[in-house]
């Protein structure tokens, strides 16, 4: 397999007979050199000896030894057959229409709308629409099965009683027979309206791409009013509608609502007669199933809203979730977010792979994979898309702490093995490129952006790239430093001694060495247990505040970059507190004593300013991304004064601590997180149909920088779920 720019470029080469080299084709638009790199796999029991690289028709250009591995491990055979495991049947694997359903591999599928004959106008299931008022919203996602055996999704006519709602279910064990049920409710919802499917391949016919680029879609065909595929390499497919009256024109197929208002498509192999009471049987079958899947572990009589809560996790990871040929299936941040065909941000992604090993493990594990792909230099980049990487900076690094909850569930050492390495060198990384070193042994790791000059959003080594390493985007407790510039090359660091990514990196050392222990290489599991320990009690050293009873962010001083590290002393506390200031207890760093008197003074009372406990009617959900005293509060813009369900996480997770749940302060703050988190994700979930990227503190979704259907909002769903059992308030509902 061919990576250019840390992108997996190509992955199918030509292997002529003889069997003695490989000859791949492949392309990558570029303004500047770029990193490449192969892995590659030897031809019988041959392994290769030699790669050489050709652009652009130029000289051949052997590559050196290190830019490829001799043969392929294990654990890389397991990740493609469970590639091989998910892309098959038919799903909702198109991100560009929620509407749009795609059998793979064949890539054959169709994309419905509703079509007003007298207006011309059509109505689409694009987008997961933002809206403020619910008479305003336009769409409605509802259920999906993770394997597209059941979905559903309402379009509106806002202000009106007019909706469509498609409900698609797989008619056969294997997925490979689709019916789509389009119901129109409201008065006049059907007069004058029929429901289109345009009929063609998705993916430029992705999964069929041969050397070169060389797209074989096969023809899309007229047959006996129905529209068919033939893909070369693969079985044929057949798109059919039933219901009113129906014509087929250019691979468009068109059906009116029949008298009860039913109009039905079936997707097959081959052409398959069914009837619009067949439809509704199928449907109604596979819907029972899926809520009855439901109904075993979270039975509505007994978890109360907790089960609605679980619903809207399972709805935004799977309708988030699509397919690409460059990074397989993976589930972006939202299906309206970020470049098209998929961008991907990292701690997002390592959340959205927790959020979905409770419902498929293959998706889960997909997007770690996909996810984890180091730049040269160490880091796992903050984001990519098809055209470009964040390579000068990282991402809060959850990434150790979700593979070790992984391999306690799943028991698979195989992706341990696979990822090790590569989250390990992370680790290195951060201690190497953003260690602010205070003498010869010790260190705290501050953000920055590497100065290797332009990259994906723009130029490196700019307090910008550098605030968007936290994550906090906009966060006050960044405003007014500026960065230190280093020599090219090297990392240029906003001077800020951070308090959350400190704790973030104590936790993935502890994770790591727990993961090098199950791989057995016990001499790292001790260097990684000793690093996360000297740093931990540098935290706890110079990172509390013990006047105000709280971890802080302190400023770097008396900066100087020498020998290749940045070195200098410990300045004043910024004194801005966040949720952040809980961070350390995810890797145990406070003492019992400090971790009591945290949480008591800032948490379980109305002074502290997190909106767990009074506040009023702007301040009555938890946790606000900065105090509600602070002035930046009254901004509610982004990570100034929102709610984010990754740092409502995070805080939950460190409550949980094996060192701290046992304790009466942090039990009572612990409940009143997972009532108030379920609550917020409840009241616009309930209403809309929404999973917000972030919410007020007074509980609205809505806002201009919210995303209304973004998955990391179902965090707030997961500590519900993880914390159910602490909390009457939840199970009793």
């Amino acid at each position: 397999r061919l990576w250019v720019s840390g992108r997996k470029l190509v992955d199918q080469w030509q292997v002529p007979d003889e069997a003695t080299s490989w000859v791949g084709q492949g392309w990558v638009a570029a303004e500047a050199v770029v990193p490449v790199r192969m892995d590659s796999i030897g031809v019988g029991a041959q392994p290769l000896t030699e790669v050489h690289l050709r652009v652009d028709g130029g000289n051949w250009t052997e590559l050196p030894s290190f830019m490829w591995t001799g043969s392929v491990q294990k654990s890389e055979l397991q990740r493609q057959e469970l590639q091989r495991g998910l892309e098959h049947s038919w799903n909702t694997w198109y991100r560009g229409s929620a509407a749009a359903h795609v059998i793979l591999p064949a890539a054959l599928g169709f994309t419905l709308d509703v079509h007003n004959s007298t207006s011309e106008e059509v109505l689409t299931w694009d987008v997961v629409d933002s809206c403020a008022e619910k008479e305003e919203c336009q769409v409605r996602p509802g259920a999906h099965a993770m394997n597209g055996s059941y979905t559903k999704i309402t379009r509106r006519i806002p202000h009106t009683a007019v909706n469509y709602t498609v409900e698609s279910s797989h008619a056969d064990d294997g997925g490979n027979l689709l019916v789509v049920l389009v119901t129109a409710h409201g008065p006049s919802a059907t007069a004058g309206m029929s429901v289109r499917a345009k009929v063609e391949f998705f993916f430029d016919c992705g999964l069929n791409l041969r050397p070169g680029n060389q797209s074989v879609c096969g023809a899309i065909l007229t047959k006996n009013q129905t529209v068919a595929g033939e893909p070369e390499g693969y079985p044929g497919g057949t798109v059919a509608a039933v219901g009113g009256a129906v014509s087929v024109a250019n691979g468009v197929l068109s059906v009116e609502f029949d008298g009860s208002g039913r109009a039905c498509f079936i997707g097959a192999g081959s052409g398959t007669s069914l009837s619009l009471d067949d439809c509704q049987n199928f449907v109604s079958q596979r819907k029972a199933w899926y809520f009855a899947g439901l109904d075993v572990k979270y039975p509505r009589s007994k978890v109360g809203k907790l089960r609605d809560a679980v619903e809207a996790v399972r709805s935004v990871v799977a309708w988030n979730t699509m397919w690409d040929m460059r990074v397989k299936v993976v589930t972006p941040v939202s299906r309206n977010f970020g470049e098209m065909p998929y961008a991907m941000w990292l701690w997002d992604t390592y959340f959205l792979s927790l959020l979905a090993a409770g419902d498929s493990k293959e998706v889960a594990y997909s997007n770690f994979i996909e996810m984890t792909v180091p730049t040269q230099y160490g880091n796992v980049p903050g984001y990519f898309d098809k055209d470009g990487v964040g390579a000068d900076r990282s991402k809060p690094y959850v990434a150790a702490m979700i593979l070790l909850d992984h391999y306690q569930r799943f028991g698979d050492l195989w992706i341990v093995e696979m990822m090790f390495d590569k989250l390990a060198g992370w680790a290195d990384w951060v201690r190497d490129r953003r260690g602010f070193w205070l003498n010869a042994t010790e260190y705290l790791v501050v953000p920055g952006s590497s100065n290797i000059g332009n990259v994906q959003g723009g130029q490196a080594c700019s307090t910008v790239h550098a605030v968007w390493e936290t994550g906090l985007d906009n966060s006050p407790i960044y405003d007014n430093i500026a960065i230190l510039e280093a020599p090219a090359g090297e990392a240029c660091i906003l001077p800020v001694l951070d308090v959350g990514l400190n704790s973030l990196q104590v936790a993935s050392l502890e994770a790591l060495s727990q993961l090098a222990a199950a791989l057995g290489r016990s001499e790292r599991s001790k260097q990684l247990a000793a690093e996360a320990t000297r740093l931990s009690h540098t935290m706890s050293r110079l990172l509390w505040d013990a006047s105000r009873k709280v971890f802080d962010n302190r400023l770097a001083v008396g900066a100087n970059f020498t020998g290749g590290r940045w070195r200098g002393a410990v300045g004043k506390f910024i004194g801005r507190i966040t949720p952040t200031a809980f961070y350390p207890m995810l890797a145990g760093v406070p003492n019992v004593e400090q971790a009591v008197l945290m949480v008591s003074q800032w948490l379980v009372t109305e002074s502290g300013g997190f909106c767990l406990v009074g506040g009023g009617s702007q301040c009555q959900f938890g946790l606000p991304a900065v105090v509600s005293f602070d002035p930046a509060f009254q901004d509610q813009d982004y990570w100034r004064g929102r709610v984010w369900a990754p740092m409502n996480y995070l805080v939950f997770r460190g409550l949980a601590h094996d060192k701290y749940r046992h304790l009466a302060a942090v039990m009572q703050v612990r409940g009143a997180l997972v009532a108030s988190s379920q609550a917020l994700l409840l009241g616009e979930w309930l209403d809309k149909g929404h999973v917000h990227e972030n919410y007020g503190p007074n509980g609205t979704g809505y806002s201009e920088d919210s995303n209304p259907f973004y998955h990391w909002g179902g965090l707030l769903g997961y500590v519900a779920m993880e914390g159910a059992e602490e909390s009457e308030s939840v199970l009793l509902a």
